[in-house]
């Protein structure tokens, strides 16, 4: 089924680039604010929302894996709908969108803030490494919702109501 293929793409390879990602991104641009924040402070306001897109992650994370995911696999394995009711399903699924929303706009907003760092920045190895980090995981990041939303959470639905049918 779907939803199990779905599960593994995301726990597999988007959650395990995320947990390799992120921390070296981190660090990349830590050492930049370090050495350039007090002359760059569009760099002070990347390194700002990075951190929030990067607590949004991996909040997002483990509501998918202690929540969602579980419940999926609960489901899959049932021929009658988990101790939730559909409602509560229902509620999952609108909890797990809006979280995508949310990453969406701070994925946007870190992408913006990124194109006002000054040149001298601009010209480090350390901005060409994390800028080349962040758009793979960036791109990494809106596939992997994008995968959700169209096919975990509709399959996630379509089977709770088939369960409960």
């Amino acid at each position: 089924m779907r939803i199990g293929a779905a599960i593994g793409e995301l726990a597999g390879e988007c959650h395990r680039r995320l947990r390799l990602e992120l921390p070296r991104l981190d660090d990349l641009l830590d050492e930049l604010v370090r050495e350039r924040g007090d002359v760059d402070r569009p760099l002070v306001e990347v390194a700002s929302s990075f951190a929030n897109l990067r607590d949004e992650l991996f909040t997002q994370v483990r509501f998918e894996e202690g929540a969602l995911f579980a419940l999926a696999l609960r489901m899959l394995g049932s021929v009658v709908r988990p101790s939730l009711s559909c409602g509560r399903i229902e509620a999952l699924v609108k909890d797990a969108d809006d979280g995508y929303e949310t990453l969406c706009a701070s994925l946007d907003e870190v992408e913006l803030r990124m194109t006002a760092v000054a040149a001298a920045t601009a010209e480090t190895v350390q901005w060409s490494e994390f800028r080349t980090g962040f758009a793979d995981m960036a791109l990494n990041t809106r596939r992997s919702i994008f995968v959700a939303r169209q096919r975990l959470l509709p399959e996630l639905l379509h089977l709770d109501a088939a369960l409960g049918d």
